[in-house]
């Protein structure tokens, strides 16, 4: 099974938006927009995401000539589409102001299907 999904703002809300992949499109004559609140009084939200050292990971993933696009061993606060590959670990980054306090909740996921394995 496979979801397309956006996680985006919507007037101080934090929504996640998903469809069915476009491969089973075929099957639903009418797919449906799934849209779900998962927090409000959203300030901002803002992504990071890390490239670890270069390392030689031949062993473990096929190379890719777009790798000496991204400056390695930091992180970054945007990831483009001409990079072909996945970053080692996305953060977010969620701003909220609630009865006047201000909070900085942060997510951090290591992504597996990623070329830039995590070697130590």
């Amino acid at each position: 099974n496979h979801l397309l999904g956006r996680l985006f703002l919507d007037q101080n809300t934090l929504v996640l938006a998903s469809l069915t992949s476009p491969k089973r499109w075929e099957l639903y004559r009418n797919p449906t927009l799934l849209k779900e609140v998962l927090l409000e009084n959203v300030q901002s939200l803002n992504f990071e995401f890390y490239v670890p050292p270069k390392k030689d990971r031949g062993a473990l993933v096929p190379q890719n000539p777009q790798a000496d696009l991204i400056a390695d061993n930091q992180w970054h606060k945007n990831w483009l589409s001409r990079y072909q590959q996945l970053p080692a670990i996305i953060k977010i980054h969620i701003k909220t102001v609630i009865a006047g306090k201000k909070e900085t909740i942060t997510f951090a996921f290591a992504l597996p299907k990623s070329n830039m394995v995590i070697l130590l």
